[in-house]
């Protein structure tokens, strides 16, 4: 984990996203994909990703997703049905 903890928060820096951004691009996987978990807090978590294709459809039904696009683009879809739900 990165960033300096306080008694029930964290703070990340921008030094901090800018050093995992270079790690994780010579990391990617064969989906073009690369991530790693900033924080642990009892039922969810936090984690950065560097992708560099399209990623899969996913479902959620007891967790959220939040994005912030710190470079280049996205298309976020939200709802619909997946064709083969995993």
């Amino acid at each position: 984990m990165i960033g300096s903890s306080k008694a029930d928060s964290d703070v990340w820096q921008k030094s901090d996203f800018q050093r995992l951004e270079g790690k994780l691009a010579h990391e990617l996987d064969e989906e073009k994909s690369a991530s790693e978990t900033l924080g642990e807090y009892g039922n969810h978590h936090v984690e950065v990703a560097h992708r560099e294709a399209t990623g899969g459809a996913e479902l959620h039904e007891t967790q959220n997703d939040v994005f912030f696009i710190l470079s280049g683009e996205a298309t976020l879809i939200q709802g619909g049905r997946l064709s083969i739900p995993s």
